[in-house]
């Protein structure tokens, strides 16, 4: 018997029962396919059955396990949906339709990657959104609205040429750099806590209106 082939494949099957053991059953990852980037779409998707991830047989609620944008996926959202436990690693947009955000255990929607919110494209519930360090939050166009507990560790650029975008009721935390290129920002019934860095570009022109709250500490760069 070869003893080392032996001992590397024990390792190898090791390796792939560590990787797989973080997945409970249900969990969901995307798998886009061509140039389809709905959410709604199932072959874009797959499922966790407890021991491989296989073809999805619907697409992914709230009453899944753990949703996972991968990180080279660009997924879309224009069918209002409910979701929790969900990781953006890639890409996010979210547009003409209002989507729910659970409140479940821990963060419900991280973002690793880009989330956009696109033309009337809102995010509402009871759930948290937390922007980590290599992560970016956008309001691209009119309307975006964000109505969820918001963290942001990362960044979270505003880039709307005409309306206004804004993020209403519970808190804003900016840990990060918040970046208004143009438009108008709304922070409305929502505290403000700024730890870090907002810049605001005076030329294209760009604003924001605190409707309510203060913004405690940081900074404030007019550029």
């Amino acid at each position: 018997m070869n003893h080392k082939s032996t001992l590397h494949s024990l390792f190898v099957l090791c390796l792939l029962c560590a990787s797989l053991a973080g997945f409970s059953q249900n969990a969901y990852r995307s798998k886009q396919t061509g140039a389809n980037y709905s959410w709604t779409t199932i072959a874009n998707w797959e499922t966790f059955n407890g021991t491989s991830w296989v073809p999805a047989s619907a697409y992914p609620v709230s009453t899944d396990g753990i949703i996972t944008i991968s990180a080279a996926d660009s997924i879309t959202l224009s069918t209002a949906i409910t979701v929790d436990q969900l990781v953006v690693d890639g890409i996010l947009a979210i547009f003409s339709s209002s989507q729910t955000l659970n409140d479940g255990a821990g963060v419900d929607l991280q973002v690793n990657g880009k989330l956009h919110m696109g033309l009337n494209g809102t995010l509402n519930g009871a759930g948290s959104l937390q922007v980590n360090a290599s992560g970016t939050l956008s309001f691209l166009l009119s309307g975006a609205r964000v109505r969820t507990i918001t963290t942001n560790n990362g960044n979270t650029i505003v880039a709307n040429p005409t309306g206004t975008t804004g993020i209403e009721t519970n808190s804003f935390t900016n840990n990060g750099t918040f970046t208004i290129n143009s438009g108008v920002f709304s922070i409305n019934n929502c505290e403000l806590i700024n730890n870090n860095l907002v810049v605001i570009n005076s030329v294209s022109p760009a604003s924001y209106i605190l409707s309510a709250g203060t913004a405690p500490a940081g900074q404030l760069n007019n550029t």
